[in-house]
């Protein structure tokens, strides 16, 4: 999850692994907020040096070694990704000693064709794709707002056009909602005084610091992180729910220590949400009659994809990848999910026409989610 440079040879990939102790204690710690290193480095399947084993790379089997990262830890799926079912995933996250199969994080060495699975006692177990992510950011030369950063219309305006009002008149506000922004962190004073400037009468912002969540190595606390692309995202969702309560996700923010530079990764994604299954299903959530995730994040472009077109574990385009299988769970257990579909617009969002730079001037299906709803996320701070 926080490990940027992959090794000579190899190519960053989340495996499945049968179940041990060891990976049970590492889900165990993930969970629970603990640092799962000491337990994932004594797993078999995990721990010690690169582990030498037999793989299926789509046409024969092959010798390929597997390197954790011992930091990620490890997140328990039940019966596997390709075994669907709210249920099977609620009692792994529940009861990791119950699960079957765990994800583990790391780098898969590759000396031809992308493995597709290893073969561990005459099982399989599949190599997921894990590729860089980061927020869905409009950047130069084209932003949505024809080259400049002010905002395009009011938090008035967005009142007037989704009907705030009708809404708050059949007590459709926020009340009782969790609202999860898995994003890039929300800084609560400035959304504070921007709804005092935006709401009348002024609105508290609720935030439930206990059931938020952070990548390991981030050291400010929730409500705190730097102002930028998450504030925005729950400022929006405030100004038509202001009564909902926020739960913080800085998913992107998982990096490596001292690294501003690189971007986090799909097992990130995999662990914020590993999360939020045990706070929905673990009963801290009852207080909420709805929980709600939001997420304006993914892959800018085809080609950030680390495994080729036809690899049956690849992220961008494939339902039966790992995160898809934990979306796809959630979603059968209650929890509404929401995915923003991209900013690059149709090609045309400024003066003139425009190649969207930002997406390698590919306007469409870029973040992999669009078998649910999405939207776009042009406001500005």
């Amino acid at each position: 999850m926080i490990v940027s440079q992959v090794p000579a040879g190899h190519v960053r990939a989340i495996i499945e692994c049968p179940n041990d102790e060891a990976l049970a204690r590492a889900a165990s710690d993930l969970l629970s907020g603990r640092d799962p290193t000491d337990s994932l480095s004594r797993s078999r399947y995990a721990g010690g040096e690169p582990h030498e084993l037999d793989a299926w790379d789509g046409e024969r089997t092959v010798k390929t070694k597997f390197q954790a990262d011992k930091r990620f830890g490890a997140i328990p799926i039940g019966h596997g990704a390709e075994n669907s079912g709210a249920e099977d995933l609620r009692v792994a996250i529940q009861q990791p000693t119950e699960s079957d199969r765990f994800l583990v994080s790391g780098f898969v060495e590759v000396s031809g064709r992308i493995p597709e699975y290893f073969v561990l006692e005459d099982k399989k177990y599949p190599i997921h794709s894990n590729p860089l992510i980061d927020g869905l950011r409009p950047l130069p030369p084209c932003l949505p707002t024809c080259v400049t950063s002010q905002a395009v219309g009011t938090s008035q305006d967005v009142k007037r056009k989704l009907d705030v009002q009708t809404l708050q008149d059949n007590g459709l506000d926020g009340s009782g909602v969790a609202l999860a922004i898995v994003d890039s962190g929300i800084f609560r004073p400035r959304i504070e005084r921007l709804l005092g400037d935006a709401l009348l009468p002024r609105t508290i912002v609720n935030l439930d610091v206990l059931d938020s969540w952070k990548p390991h190595g981030l050291v400010t606390q929730p409500g705190y992180h730097r102002l930028g692309h998450g504030t925005m995202c729950a400022f929006d969702a405030l100004i038509a729910a202001p009564k909902a309560t926020l739960l913080d996700f800085p998913m992107l923010l998982a990096r490596p220590v001292a690294d501003h530079h690189s971007t986090s990764m799909v097992d990130a994604a995999l662990a914020a949400y590993a999360q939020l299954a045990n706070i929905w299903w673990s009963g801290t959530a009852k207080p909420f009659d709805a929980l709600v995730v939001s997420n304006s994040w993914g892959m800018f472009h085809p080609c950030l994809e680390d495994f080729p077109p036809g690899h049956p574990y690849r992220f961008i385009d494939n339902p039966n990848h790992a995160f898809h299988y934990l979306t796809e769970a959630l979603a059968a257990g209650g929890v509404d999910i929401i995915f923003c579909g991209n900013n690059c617009g149709n090609g045309r969002n400024c003066a003139g026409d425009c190649a969207s730079g930002t997406c390698l001037s590919k306007t469409d299906r870029t973040n992999g989610r669009q078998h649910l709803r999405g939207g776009s996320d042009d406001w500005r701070l």
